[in-house]
């Protein structure tokens, strides 16, 4: 693991989610993973669960059936209850999918990797780094799997069509 790769994970497991610069640092990671490297290694040889995949949203507007959506990169769970925690008014919105070939990152497995290699030595990585890194993918973990199935996923972008819209509460399921 490099410097900048130990830097782009960091950035990653501490809050990639944050509007501000989440897009930007999944770019710099899916950029990364194009050449030879600890990211790419461990992207290339993760295992993925399978679905359904859930992701919780909120929009200004309903879809509607047969409409095509666009994900850029996304984060979704395993966990319909989970998911739905992540919506907001104007309209909540939980969007369900079973199958996807666009996978990207699996936390866990990731994770699994990255705590693996913090147990060697590194080239310019100080013992300080590799325990902050250690500690911000280990409370990643925790959080994942203390809210149920044991697993966020990022998917990379991609166009979907709904197939369905449920209505519940104040809560919509569209599968795509």
């Amino acid at each position: 693991m490099t410097v900048t790769e130990y830097n782009i994970l960091r950035k990653l497991y501490k809050g990639y989610s944050r509007k501000f610069d989440g897009q930007s640092t999944l770019n710099e990671l899916a950029q990364v993973a194009q050449t030879p490297s600890f990211i790419q290694q461990s992207l290339q040889t993760q295992k993925f669960p399978k679905g359904p995949y859930y992701r919780g949203v909120s929009l200004d507007y309903l879809p509607e059936v047969g409409q095509e959506f666009n994900f850029d990169y996304s984060a979704w769970v395993l966990n319909r209850k989970v998911a739905s925690m992540f919506t907001e008014p104007p309209i909540k919105i939980c969007f369900c999918m079973n199958e996807t070939q666009h996978q990207f990152i699996s936390f866990n497995n990731l994770g699994n990797k990255i705590k693996d290699v913090l147990k060697s030595s590194l080239d310019g990585i100080s013992k300080y780094e590799r325990a902050i890194l250690d500690e911000v993918v280990g409370n990643k973990y925790l959080i994942i799997t203390h809210n149920g199935p044991n697993d966020e996923l990022i998917m990379t972008p991609e166009t979907r069509t709904i197939k369905n819209i449920t209505q519940d509460g104040e809560l919509y399921y569209i599968e795509v």
